[in-house]
């Protein structure tokens, strides 16, 4: 089934997989605005995949746009346009929520899962040229009782050619992974951009980009915050634990960015077992000029045990050892 131009305006409540427009989606919708929209949940119900557009997506989401405060008090997986994106659920074209969203655990300013490993990915044109993948979350996205993200809660899916931005406020009230665009992220980034300028808050695991992170970072890709930073253990300027190698790419926190937190707190990284390494050559030993991948860290930083300009504690843990490489503090 198809559903085109739609505008929603109401109040709908559920206990699972609650949307404004489709509590599941298995077809396709388009063209879709959420203009004033409440969701509610049961009491006393297990409440969780509540959408601003759908409850969960194993369809096709085109051009989705969430202007309305999604409330979905005391649910599980939350987001902006979906509740969880499945693996078969594609979300594409212009993708914004500009609206707040709060539940109770694992909110996304767009999903609160997402499990698509291809779908934050720029696509070809008919000339074979790269059309990029622009996400924007411009709402604040909390969660009351658990974690935090952006973009999506969780995501599993490798990001290529695209540009994910949040300007807003990101606040999770748990003890899980919070971030800027991402509480947790295991795909690989190649050729992307991650920026965020809000204020991101959290109670563990917390970071302005990601909170945890094990996928690697590659292609010129370039991770950006300079907003605030607050956490608990584990809290970094860009990411608050990091198991994924960043090579030839960059990581900076910019002058004006402050990141606080209690043990293993860093300007880029909390807690880090990756190989992270910044410098002048590319993949194929080509001199590009002087640090054209910067590593570097140009905000405040502030914690209790193992505090770091660049990372709190470059640790060892499962057969991995942190290094770092080419890197430099100003902050």
């Amino acid at each position: 089934t198809s559903d085109n131009n739609l505008t929603n305006e109401g109040t709908v409540s559920g206990t699972q997989y609650v949307g404004g427009i489709a509590g599941e989606n298995t077809g396709t919708i388009e063209n879709v605005l959420n203009e004033t929209l409440v969701l509610k949940t049961e009491d006393g119900a297990d409440a969780k995949y509540f959408g601003g557009i759908a409850g969960t997506n194993s369809g096709r989401i085109t051009n989705a746009t969430n202007n309305s405060n999604v409330s979905a008090v005391g649910a599980t997986f939350v987001g902006g346009i979906v509740g969880q994106n499945t693996d078969t659920g594609t979300l594409v074209g212009e993708l914004t929520n500009k609206g707040n969203v709060s539940g109770k655990d694992k909110v996304g300013g767009l999903a609160g899962e997402n499990i698509n490993n291809k779908l934050l990915q720029g696509t070809k044109d008919e000339n074979g040229e790269t059309i990029r993948l622009v996400v924007t979350n411009a709402g604040k996205v909390s969660a009351s009782g658990g974690s935090a993200g952006g973009i999506f809660y969780n995501n599993i899916g490798d990001i290529i050619n695209a540009d994910l931005t949040n300007t807003n406020e990101v606040v999770g009230e748990g003890n899980n992974a919070t971030g800027g665009l991402f509480g947790t992220n295991s795909g690989n980034i190649t050729n992307s951009t991650l920026t965020n300028t809000g204020t991101v808050t959290g109670n563990g695991v917390t970071g302005g980009l990601i909170g945890e992170n094990s996928g690697a970072v590659t292609g010129g890709s370039k991770l950006t915050n300079s907003g605030t930073v607050e956490g608990g253990n584990n809290t970094g300027g860009l990411i608050g634990k990091n198991s994924g190698d960043v090579s030839f790419s960059s990581l900076i926190n910019e002058y004006g960015a402050k990141v606080s937190g209690d043990d293993n707190t860093g300007g880029l990284i909390g807690y880090n077992t990756g190989t992270i390494k910044g410098g002048r050559n590319d993949a194929n030993g080509k001199d590009l000029g002087l640090y054209t991948y910067k590593i570097y860290n140009n905000g405040a930083v502030s914690g209790a045990s193992n505090v770091g300009g660049l990372i709190g504690n470059n640790a060892q843990e499962n057969g991995k050892t942190g290094s770092l490489y080419a890197a430099y503090n100003t902050g």
